[in-house]
């Protein structure tokens, strides 16, 4: 394995244990003591130990994310079991580091919503880091990851689907009151799953009319060192034909190609699209770059 590869790994084995560091914190201060099972092995794990005390929150959990991970990887791959299986122990880890050195007793918050919002928020969030890296937390995390990939369904509405059966497991343990607060737990944290996912994922599509393009097409490739579209368009009301530029860029991208144009083109008209994603290299694959005079390939 080069070096390259080897930073890659280490860069998303950091971001997966961020992310189960998030979950867990969420998970046991403010889920668990409110008894707010949002689904998953976390939610269901809640359930047994509220049935049998003497359990270990972490060993629980730890021992049905192994089953379900078996089942992952003929499903999915090694690749994405070797990094669910970091998910699943950082995070079963977490939860019983937590267990033996902290006892909580009750909520931390005395309103119950206050204690979901936070929990969803920061399991939401933390899960959409770990899937971001190709991972997940095992559990029924990998149970959706399979229904998306084997149907249409995306993978926050996979999640629902699967954990809405929990939840309504978790009802008839601990009433009906905790089973709303728990779906709603679930929606919240479905919902931040979605939008952390789509905050990643987002790029500026820029259209830019100037008649200095090709100071600008020049600046974008060797500067931002990102590919244009080039097209020519002619206006409505002047009829004269122009040069209308193109381009995908990073929000910090955006501002420097902004503030280029407004140096040499005050005149210069341009308007911008949010993308919740883009696929292609440069984005999902790697920029190829070559020496001048030999095949360049840059794409956005």
């Amino acid at each position: 394995m080069d070096t390259k590869k080897k930073l890659h790994n280490l860069r998303r084995i950091t971001m997966i244990l961020l992310g189960t560091l998030i979950m867990s914190l969420g998970g046991y201060f403010f889920n668990v003591p409110a008894n707010i099972a949002a689904g998953g092995v976390t939610g269901f794990s809640q359930v047994l130990v509220s049935l049998i005390p003497n359990l270990n929150l972490g060993i629980v959990m730890g021992f049905l994310n192994l089953v379900i991970l078996v089942i992952g990887v003929l499903f999915l791959g090694k690749e994405f079991g070797a990094f669910t299986l970091i998910g699943a122990f950082s995070y079963s880890l977490y939860m019983t580091i937590f267990d033996f050195l902290i006892v909580i007793e009750k909520p931390i918050l005395k309103d119950n919503i206050a204690n979901l919002l936070i929990g969803a928020v920061c399991v939401g969030v933390g899960l959409a880091i770990v899937f971001r890296q190709n991972a997940s937390t095992g559990g029924t995390d990998v149970i959706a990851k399979i229904i998306e990939k084997k149907t249409s369904i995306n993978l926050s509405t996979s999640i629902l689907i699967v954990d809405t059966f929990i939840i309504l497991f978790a009802t008839s343990v601990y009433g009906f009151e905790k089973g709303i607060y728990s779906f709603m737990s679930l929606y919240v944290t479905t919902y931040c799953v979605d939008v952390t996912i789509a905050g990643f994922n987002s790029k500026i599509k820029m259209t830019i009319i100037s008649k200095q393009s090709e100071l600008i097409n020049n600046f974008i490739f060797s500067e931002i060192q990102r590919g244009s579209t080039i097209y020519t368009g002619r206006g409505g009301y002047t009829m004269e034909e122009r040069d209308i530029l193109v381009t995908i860029v990073d929000k910090k991208q955006y501002i420097k190609i902004r503030n280029f144009i407004n140096s040499i083109d005050e005149d210069a008209f341009v308007y911008i699209a949010n993308i919740n994603e883009v696929i292609g290299y440069g984005f999902t694959r790697e920029k190829v770059y070559a020496d001048i005079g030999k095949n360049t390939e840059i794409s956005n």
